[in-house]
């Protein structure tokens, strides 16, 4: 392993909150080996993010359409902004009940007696 060079810490300009550019310590190059798994990792990362940001839209999608088809939220019945963000935070709530209903179980029915 290379020996890591310590850094001084930054040195705040008197008359500003600024850092004082000149007592900036020279940055440490990087080896190529360092490098490729630098890009590596930010390929990584940027097709973990690509894939969630597809799941999410996927999820808000379908989550806009069931707002429209069955809550029939496909126009505001509410004047204003004010209003339109009331009736949407309203559909919301009741869509988000519909899914907390879904995870709960069902009780056992009742024997015939």
């Amino acid at each position: 392993m290379s020996e890591t060079k310590r850094r001084e810490p930054l040195v705040l300009s008197p008359l500003e909150d600024e850092p004082a550019t000149e007592n900036l310590p020279e940055p440490i190059p990087l080896t190529p080996e360092q490098i490729a798994a630098q890009a590596e990792a930010d390929q990584r990362g940027e097709r973990r993010r690509l894939e969630w940001a597809l799941v999410v839209q996927a999820l808000s999608d379908n989550s806009f359409a069931h707002l429209k088809r069955i809550l029939k939220l496909d126009r505001s019945r509410l004047r204003g902004p004010c209003g339109a963000r009331d009736e949407f935070h309203l559909a919301a709530i009741a869509q988000n009940l519909r899914k907390l209903a879904k995870l709960i179980p069902a009780p056992a029915p009742l024997p015939a007696a």
